[in-house]
């Protein structure tokens, strides 16, 4: 009785899966996935598989929970039987029962993990077939751009295979001349059989040489063809488009060609009119030869009275050199002389004229220069110590330094009670205020309304007119510094007979007055 209840549970699950053996054998079109009937390509859901799933459990375990019932009212209909023996038959029965059932389910999470596992690898090939799909679009977008290329090379393999056809009937004619010739041959002359059968050989292995290379030729053409077609079928969107450029092409090619007919026209028109000029110039030829020659003539003679000319120009500018060297000795010694200065001297002094622009560097503590350097201000400030800077006389000095030649600049006063212009030299001494010519300082000087010179001793001056523009002038070469009314052009004092051997400043003193102005660097004018 043991065997029989357990061979019924057995038959009952074995009968399912049966069931689905058969089914998945009847159709051949279908195959097994994991003890189950699926079709191929079909790309099972996640949520209906599991529903389906779900669903076939329960069958399950409401049959065996069936033929639970179904057993147990067997035994329950035995129970009154007579017999322990009976008892424990249906205590084996329950034994057997529990640990069929056990099985089952044991079985039925297997065939459950197995499907699970048959559905992710069904997800995997849904991934792979997208990715694939995206591959093959990718390759249809990469074949349209290679028809261009593909009709090229077909267009270029039907030129080499009808270039190989004409040899090939070339090479036909000549094997069929030959082979007449070596009919005739054969029937005049035995001995020149084996010479052109030789080359009758030649001929055909060439043949079917190019006979091969042809079918080579004609392989390669189908192919391409079969690749035109294809790329034809896919890219026959694209005709409308090429039309529409072959149409604007065409109109192009007409709009030149009128153009181009014009311009023959044109073209001709001017030939025309060269050959009339042609036969007109060809009379004025000779007179013209004539008057070439005249003017070569006349253009002699100017030649050699140019350079009569040349030779005597620069025979004046010898004398002008000469003349300006006299003259500028002859300056020099006006330049000291008291009194109004000639006007050409004058003019001659500030030709000299130098761009002065101050150094804020030397500047005095309490001065202030302007951005351009042409101004100073005495302005009470303190500025950082440097030595650089004069430390006891309220001066400044030029940033360029003379060496030689001729310099002059002109600095404006204004009507001020104090003040000092000129040069200094390059080794004075700003730490200590002494002003003489002595300790390198070459000024002129107004102080407590007395002008007077930087001498040693000091030299007072009495002027008939205070200047409101002075003018400072220096020719270093003959060791000379003086100064000018600018206003009304007269010498006011010359420092003469120095032997200068180092650097010489432009130096001026605004005093430590905060009411008179800015002492100010003026343009020269070479005019005045």
């Amino acid at each position: 009785m043991d065997g029989r209840y357990t061979n019924i549970e057995m038959n009952f699950a074995n009968d399912h899966l049966q069931k689905c053996s058969m089914s998945c054998e009847q159709k051949t079109e279908y195959s097994h996935v994991g003890e189950l009937c699926t079709q191929p390509g079909f790309e099972p859901q996640s949520t209906s598989g599991r529903e389906s799933l779900y669903r076939r459990t329960m069958v399950v375990f409401i049959s065996l929970w069936i033929i639970t019932l179904i057993i147990l009212g067997a035994v329950l209909s035995v129970s009154f039987l007579p017999g322990s023996g009976l008892q424990n038959e249906m205590t084996d029965l329950q034994r057997m029962t529990s640990s069929s059932i056990l099985e089952i389910q044991a079985r039925l999470e297997d065939k459950n993990k197995q499907l699970e596992t048959k559905n992710r690898e069904n997800s995997n090939l849904i991934q792979e077939k997208s990715g694939l799909q995206n591959q093959l679009k990718e390759l249809q977008m990469r074949t349209s751009n290679n028809i261009s290329g593909l009709q090229v090379q077909l267009e270029d393999k039907n030129k080499q295979l009808e270039t190989k056809n004409r040899e090939n009937s070339n090479l036909i004619q000549e094997r069929s001349g030959l082979q007449i010739q070596l009919k005739e041959i054969q029937m005049k002359t035995s001995s020149n059989i084996s010479g052109l059968q030789v080359q009758l050989e030649d001929k055909n292995k060439q043949l079917e040489t190019k006979n091969r290379e042809n079918s080579n030729l004609i392989q390669e053409r189908s192919g391409l063809q079969i690749q035109l077609k294809e790329i034809q079928m896919k890219t026959l969107s694209n005709i409308s488009g090429l039309q529409v450029q072959l149409e604007d092409k065409n109109k192009q090619l007409e709009t030149k060609n009128r153009e181009n007919s014009n311009l023959i026209q044109e073209k001709s028109g001017l030939q025309n009119q060269l050959k009339e000029l042609q036969m007109r110039t060809s009379n004025n030829i000779s007179g013209l030869q004539v008057q070439l020659e005249d003017k070569n003539k006349q253009l002699e003679i100017k030649n050699r009275v140019i350079s009569k000319l040349i030779l005597q120009k620069f025979d004046l500018q010898n004398e002008v050199r000469e003349l300006q060297t006299i003259a500028e000795d002859g300056f020099a010694k006006w330049t000291n002389k008291q009194g109004i200065v000639r006007q050409e001297v004058w003019k001659w002094i500030r030709k000299a004229a130098a761009n002065v622009i101050l150094d804020p560097r030397t500047a005095h503590r309490n001065l202030t220069v302007s951005e351009d350097g042409k101004q100073v201000t005495f302005s009470g400030g303190l500025l950082p110590d440097s030595p650089l800077r004069f430390s006891n006389w309220y001066g400044i000095q030029g940033k360029e330094s003379f060496s030689s030649g001729r310099h002059y600049y002109e600095v404006q006063v204004g009507t001020r009670g104090c003040f000092s212009v000129g040069f200094v030299k390059e080794s004075v001494e700003k730490m200590k205020y002494t002003v003489t010519s002595e300790s390198g300082f070459l000024m002129f000087i107004l102080e407590k309304n007395v002008y007077k010179v930087s001498t040693t001793p000091p030299t007072s001056l009495s002027l008939n007119e205070p200047p409101n523009n002075v003018g400072v002038y220096v020719d270093y070469d003959k060791g000379q510094v003086s100064f000018y009314n600018v206003g009304t052009r007269s010498h006011i004092y010359s420092f003469t007979g120095y032997n200068f051997s180092e650097k010489l400043y432009p130096a001026v003193n605004s005093c430590n007055s905060m009411t008179s102005g800015p002492l100010i660097i003026s343009p020269v004018s070479h005019t005045a």
